[in-house]
Order: structure tokens, then C-alpha cells, then sequence
């Protein structure tokens, strides 16, 4: 029996979302890379291992950042972005990586 064929997800379905990428010890000989496990029961990707991050929420782009991202980060983003959700993607990661951690950047 043949596998059904993929198809490539509508815009429908595309949301914006951001992750964080934290790394402990990045030039040390054995460098720790922060990821958790989603639970059993996920809708999403069920016991697979992930980087904090998620949906940007409505309210995230009302959200001031204290300080600028770097301006090659910011043309980064931009690549693959709206520019004008550059700072809304960045408040989203820092929001999503303390709530599913509790770890603060800062």
C-alpha cells in the first residue's frame, strides 16, 4: 500500500512562532543545550524533545523590549519575517521560554 502523498500545510495553518535556543557553557568541552519533553498526550509532536518557544500571542506585539535586538539579528529575523513582527517574534521567545521554564533573560 503506498504512503499517502505530503502536502504542503495552507497559509491557513501558519502561525508566527518563536523559539529559544539557550546553551550553557557554548565554548567549554561538553556544552549543555536547554530542551524539555512535551508530554504523552500533545496534540503537536507527542514525547518529542524541544526548544522552549511557541505561538506569538496577540498582545505580545504591544509589549516594549528594554533594549534592541543587535542589528544583525534584527535583518535576520527579517529574512524570513514580516519586519514589523521583529520585535513581537523576540517577546514572544522570552515570554514562552519563562513559562515553560521559569528561566529569565536578563
Amino acid at each position: 500500500m503506498d504512503a499517502p502523498a505530503a502536502t504542503a500545510p495552507s497559509d491557513a495553518n501558519v502561525r508566527d512562532a518563536a523559539t529559544v535556543i539557550l546553551v550553557r557553557d557554548a565554548k567549554g568541552p561538553t556544552p549543555r543545550i536547554l530542551m524539555g519533553q512535551r508530554g504523552a498526550k500533545a496534540a503537536f509532536m507527542p514525547n518529542k524533545y524541544v526548544f522552549p518557544g511557541g505561538a506569538v500571542d496577540p498582545g505580545d506585539g504591544q509589549i516594549a523590549l528594554a533594549r534592541r535586538a543587535a542589528p544583525d539579528t534584527i535583518a535576520k529575523l527579517a529574512k524570513h519575517a514580516d519586519p514589523t513582527r521583529v520585535d513581537a517574534l523576540l517577546v514572544a521567545a522570552i515570554r514562552e521560554l519563562w513559562e515553560e521554564t521559569g528561566q529569565v533573560l536578563g
